[in-house]
């Protein structure tokens, strides 16, 4: 990945646009030395838009039932509390704490 600073993608913007959709790879952009944007093709974006939208609509309770299910065995512990009851407590948790402000 290209890296430069914010003040050179101001300064160079058309061509860093001309050389990311030109098939370049992608160009980090960083300020004092801290990473703030990423320049990406836009078919690359297309791409990565469309893997996050397939992802977003499996299901969640499946994906939080196999996670528990590999939490369980790298921790070699019994197992863990349904997903269901996790969320009841959090939920509670909440409206508790969300209570405990209004009083």
């Amino acid at each position: 990945m290209v890296r430069v600073t914010e003040a050179d993608a101001r300064e160079h913007l058309g061509d860093l646009i001309r050389d990311v959709a030109a098939g370049q790879e992608a160009v980090l952009i960083e300020r004092d030395g801290e990473s703030q944007a990423v320049v990406i093709s836009f078919d690359e974006y297309t791409r990565l838009r469309a893997r996050t939208q397939e992802s977003g609509s499996q299901d969640w309770k499946g994906r939080v039932d196999r996670l528990q299910e590999r939490i369980s065995r790298e921790m070699g512990k019994g197992s863990l509390p349904p997903a269901e009851e996790v969320i009841r407590k959090m939920r509670e948790e909440r409206d508790e704490q969300i209570l405990g402000n209004l009083r």
